[in-house]
C-alpha cells in the first residue's frame, strides 16, 4: 500500500519540528539518537550508501563513511524514512537469520520501487521542511534578487544538501 505525499510531508515535518532544535538545517544525527536508532559508519562496496536493519529490537543505520557529508545526510534521512514509514509493515527489517535488509544505492533513485520513492520523499521533506524552505527562499530573494542559480546554491549550502536535491525539492514544491 502506498503512502500519500501529503502524509509523508506531514510526518517528516513533524519529526523535524519535534526532534531537531535548529531553525534551518535539520540534524539527522540528533533525530536518529532521539528515535533510539544507532548510526554506524561503514565501508560499503557495490555503490551502497546505507542500510537499515533491526538488531535486538533497535534500529541500526549503517552509512557509507567514504561518501561526502551531504550524501551521508540524505542517506541517513532516507533510512530514517524507512524506519518511520515501513518498519512495522514489512518483516524484512527484523533480525531473522535469513532476513533481507534494505540498502540505499544508485538504484534507489530510479523511482521503480514504491518504498524507495517514499523513503526519498521522506528524506527530502525531513532535510528541507517546506515551511523552513519557504522562509529561506523569501529571505534570499530579498537579499539576492532573482538570481535563481545563486539562490539554489545558497539554499543547498544552508540546508546541507546537494544542489540537485534542492533543485528537485523546489521544483516538486513549486517554490521558485
Amino acid at each position: 500500500m502506498s503512502i500519500s505525499i501529503r502524509s509523508i510531508e506531514h510526518k517528516a515535518s513533524k519529526l523535524a519540528d519535534n526532534y531537531s532544535n535548529t531553525k534551518k538545517m535539520v540534524d539527522v544525527h540528533q533525530i536518529a539518537k532521539k528515535l533510539n536508532i544507532e548510526l554506524k559508519e561503514s565501508t560499503f562496496k557495490n555503490n551502497i550508501s546505507g542500510i537499515l536493519y533491526i538488531e535486538k529490537g533497535r534500529g541500526v543505520i549503517g552509512y557509507n563513511k567514504s561518501e561526502n557529508e551531504v550524501r551521508q545526510r540524505f542517506t541517513i534521512a532516507h533510512e530514517i524514512g524507512h524506519y518511520f514509514l515501513h518498519r512495522l509493515e514489512h518483516e524484512i527489517f527484523y533480525d531473522k537469520k535469513d532476513a533481507s535488509k534494505l540498502y540505499r544505492n544508485h538504484n534507489s533513485s530510479t523511482g521503480e520501487d514504491q518504498m524507495e520513492r517514499e523513503a526519498n520523499a521522506f528524506a527530502a521533506a525531513l532535510l528541507m521542511p517546506k515551511n523552513r524552505l519557504k522562509l529561506e527562499i523569501e529571505k534570499m530573494q530579498f537579499d539576492l534578487g532573482s538570481d535563481k542559480d545563486q539562490i539554489l546554491e545558497k539554499l543547498a549550502a544552508t540546508f546541507k544538501v546537494s544542489n540537485q536535491a534542492m533543485m528537485y525539492r523546489i521544483l516538486n514544491l513549486r517554490l521558485l
